[in-house]
């Protein structure tokens, strides 16, 4: 598994990055463009859910040359709605983790529930 930058952990409080969608970031950090799908999860879910089109989106803009790095970074929603970094992954390596998962439709589109399990990382921070 590719190891994630360590800037990814403040990128809620972090200048450098902004969103672009609701659940889609940008920010470039030494001039490496970096661009961040977010999986967010509700104090009332066990789960995450990463909508697919921010998931597409990302991977367009790699592919594309827009940004240099692709992550989905899993955030939870603490009890004043604002989000918290939990953990991330880079995002063309997750996708085999994603083509296993069933998908679900909502008033936002088609999305992944995804336990935390999903990104099997040591580095929680929950």
């Amino acid at each position: 598994m590719i190891k994630v930058p360590e800037f990814l952990r403040s990128i809620f409080s972090d200048p450098r990055f902004h969103f672009i969608a609701q659940h889609r970031m940008v920010g470039s950090v030494d001039g490496v463009r970096n661009g961040i799908a977010l999986a967010t999860k509700s104090p009332k879910f066990d789960t995450f859910a990463l909508n697919m089109l921010d998931n597409e989106k990302v991977l367009e803009a790699k592919r594309n040359g827009k940004i240099d790095q692709a992550f989905v970074v899993a955030a939870r929603r603490n009890g004043s709605w604002q989000l918290e970094y939990c953990v991330a992954v880079e995002a063309e390596e997750f996708q085999t983790v994603l083509a296993r998962q069933p998908f679900q439709t909502g008033k936002y589109g088609d999305f992944w529930t995804l336990y935390p399990s999903a990104f099997s990382d040591d580095e929680w921070e929950m």
